[in-house]
């Protein structure tokens, strides 16, 4: 008789085992799914700023070209409007000057 009535204790311990045991699965399924869901949104959020990152790259990178051209622009306007004959021409037909006479060059000598 002492073992059934052993055995009996023993019965009511594995069912308050697996009676503990199940009270605790919605919390751990719970948090399970809360870490899982916090874990998804930082992939997507990875994703998104990835995604907003690159848009601007390539926006900065027309820019970039945009930039370039333009300074190689300028380069050539640069080189024209100081190239000698220009200026040469310039001064001659709007301002009216022309290069001295030999007869208007005088030396100046320092003693």
């Amino acid at each position: 008789m002492n073992r059934k009535f052993y055995r009996g204790n023993e019965d009511l311990r594995r069912r308050k085992k697996r009676s503990s045991k199940g009270r605790k699965n919605p919390y751990r399924l719970l948090l399970l799914l809360i870490v899982f869901g916090f874990f998804v949104l930082g992939i997507v959020w990875t994703r998104i700023t990835i995604t907003e990152l690159t848009i601007r790259i390539g926006e900065l990178e027309k820019e970039r070209k945009e930039v370039a051209n333009e300074v190689q622009r300028l380069e050539l306007d640069i080189s024209y409007l100081s190239s000698r004959n220009r200026i040469e021409t310039l001064a001659r037909e709007t301002l009216g000057m022309r290069y001295p006479r030999l007869t208007e060059v005088s030396t100046l000598y320092e003693k």
